[in-house]
């Protein structure tokens, strides 16, 4: 591996070292964010641009036809209004890296894709039942309401959890369902204000949070994209 720029060393002949890894690039916690800028370079340099709204989100546009690429760490999802497209561009990926294609979109981060003569069906079924089991309240009661309307949460009464980080860990895996259920963004929006210093009734607040898609990922349970 070539020497980073500014650590160069020579040896006594005057041949530039190399480096000797010890560790697989893989492994290491810069590697995501090296290969993201990686292919983005080779993205940049296909004619995308960045989206305005996301920055994972790259846009090609050819006259009227546009290719949209979405990249997550090594997880890559095409879509374009020309299935030609698609395919040409799959090509110049899989020449340029090393890749496998998966086919028709069917899971992406927690998400399930179902289709429909309509359009698109996405749903977070087995996030949330997961998200359950995670915070061993896949077997308690439900509840029909997210909050309690008549208690406003405060950031003095009551006393700190016992684990702060698995608090933290279960409001924002929260924070992730909200994209398919925008029913339950104002209570989680109201304990994501106590991240910082968690109390026992903040976390009482988010397990109802929690009981109440126990009792509502079935009634509703997905989010429509239509054409």
């Amino acid at each position: 591996m070539v020497q980073p720029p500014g650590f160069e060393q020579y040896g006594s002949n005057g041949q530039q070292l190399v480096c000797r890894l010890r560790k697989a690039l893989y492994g290491l916690k810069q590697a995501p964010r090296a290969w993201f800028h990686k292919i983005r370079e080779f993205l940049l340099t296909s004619k995308f641009e960045t989206s305005k709204a996301d920055n994972s989100l790259l846009i090609q546009r050819s006259g009227n036809q546009l290719l949209y690429v979405l990249v997550y760490v090594e997880d890559i999802i095409v879509t374009s209004s020309d299935s030609s497209a698609i395919n040409q561009f799959v090509k110049s990926l899989h020449h340029q890296f090393s890749l496998t294609d998966l086919g028709k979109l069917n899971y992406f981060l927690g998400i399930e894709v179902t289709y429909t003569t309509d359009g698109l069906v996405l749903n977070k079924k087995k996030y949330i039942l997961d998200l359950l089991k995670k915070a061993s309240m896949d077997k308690s009661n439900s509840s029909p309401t997210r909050m309690v309307s008549t208690y406003r949460l405060s950031a003095h009464e009551g006393s700190s959890v016992d684990d702060e980080i698995f608090f933290r860990s279960i409001v924002g895996a929260l924070q992730y369902v909200v994209i398919t259920r925008p029913d339950i963004a104002f209570s989680v929006n109201k304990v994501c204000q106590f991240m910082h210093r968690p109390l026992d009734t903040h976390f009482k607040a988010v397990k109802r949070i929690l009981k109440y898609l126990q009792r509502h990922f079935i009634l509703w349970p997905s989010f429509s994209l239509h054409n």
